[in-house]
């Protein structure tokens, strides 16, 4: 009993999470968050750029600290060029990401105006309404048959 329970829980709470997710805001939140990651990155960039421009600073005398040095500026420059191609990468990314986000933006408001069409289309039946003003002419039509009834019996 408990199991089935807690499924019912289960199963509501996913159908209240379904009917308040949105896609178009979501998708926004998505790109929102992916540009504060880029952010971030391009920040590591920026310090590895001061690290390699610190390390031009330093002096070293010593051949086997300036083979440190070198090393060390030639493996900061690999991974500043790696990082400055993937934050490429993930801006070209997004902005494509943008622009299918605008897309599905219209295609959602699209549809929406469908649905809500579609609903008012349910809700009016012009056959209904046709067959109630069909239904009101017949009685009024009796009415006329009575009257004419009466006058034929009373010779009028």
């Amino acid at each position: 009993m408990f199991k089935r329970i807690t499924r019912i829980f289960k199963s509501n709470a996913n159908a209240l999470l379904d009917t308040l997710e949105e896609p178009i805001k979501i998708m926004e939140q998505v790109i929102a968050d992916s540009e504060k990651e880029i952010l971030k990155l391009y920040t590591s960039y920026e310090e590895i750029k001061q690290s390699i421009e610190n390390l031009d600073k330093l002096e070293a005398n010593d051949p086997k600290t300036k083979e440190v040095v070198e090393a060390q500026k030639k493996h900061l420059q690999v991974v500043k060029d790696k990082l400055k191609i993937k934050i490429e990468e993930y801006r070209e990314k997004i902005i494509k990401t943008k622009n299918e986000v605008k897309l599905q933006s219209q295609r959602n408001k699209a549809y929406d105006a469908i649905l809500n069409i579609q609903r008012n289309l349910s809700r009016f039946n012009v056959d209904s309404d046709l067959s109630a003003i069909t239904r009101m002419e017949e009685k009024i039509n009796k009415k006329e048959a009575k009257i004419k009834a009466y006058e034929d019996m009373e010779g009028i």
